[in-house]
């Protein structure tokens, strides 16, 4: 409940500063792709003569469900780092209605939280804290952070601005900064996947101890 409550919080803001955009589309259908990741299920639904790739808090689903999507807000050129491929277009949605099964089908399934580990240059999802202390041998590596959106700024020198906090480390090391081309908000819970950098000086008085650059920008 809690995930869909943030995801549909989520999906409001976007209207106004995210990259989604609400769209109306034939809902129902037939599922013929699905798959599970991270916190999430994605699944491929046939319409009348048209398919569409749509994402909902995980769930169980098969292929052949005949399910009912949920209006959502559509993100273009969607990168997903957990399953590593772009989807050309994607509706975030809230909840996927299972016709002809029992109501329960529809609840999202408690997913597991990451493992966090410090060996550098793992895909594993790291902490804030671990970031700082492992900054030198991860340097000019990809880096997955999982944390709260806590500032956003956005088109500054031509990139997007954002911090992330996940309560881990101290002041000085609890604070992650990070740059992308996605748009997002204050209080989002995502997934940061981007190039790590350290004694960043953009000049102009934009100094970074530890930054992520060029991130992709998954919410949780």
């Amino acid at each position: 409940m809690k995930a869909i409550l943030l995801l549909f919080a989520a999906l409001c803001a976007a209207a106004i500063v995210g990259p989604g955009t609400a769209v109306a589309f034939d809902r129902a259908g037939v599922v013929v792709t699905t798959m599970n990741a991270g916190s999430y299920t994605y699944l491929e639904v046939e319409t009348k003569g048209s398919r569409y790739w749509a994402a909902v808090p995980q769930m169980e689903l098969t292929v052949g469900d005949q399910v009912d999507v949920a209006p959502g807000s559509e993100m273009k050129s969607f990168f997903s780092p957990t399953l590593n491929r772009t989807f050309d277009s994607i509706i975030f949605t809230s909840s996927v209605k299972v016709l002809g099964k029992d109501a329960s089908a529809d609840k999202p399934a408690m997913s597991k939280p990451p493992v966090r580990q410090t060996q550098a240059g793992s895909n594993t999802i790291k902490t804030v804290e671990q970031v700082y202390a492992d900054r030198e041998s991860l340097k000019g590596k990809q880096v997955q952070v999982r944390g709260k959106v806590v500032k956003f700024t956005p088109g500054i020198m031509g990139k997007n601005f954002l911090h992330i906090q996940d309560g881990t480390g101290k002041e000085g090391t609890n604070d992650l900064t990070v740059t992308s081309q996605q748009a997002t908000k204050i209080g989002d819970k995502v997934t940061i996947s981007g190039i790590l950098d350290t004694d960043k000086d953009f000049g102009a008085g934009y100094t970074y101890k530890v930054i992520l650059e060029n991130a992709n920008i998954t919410p949780d």
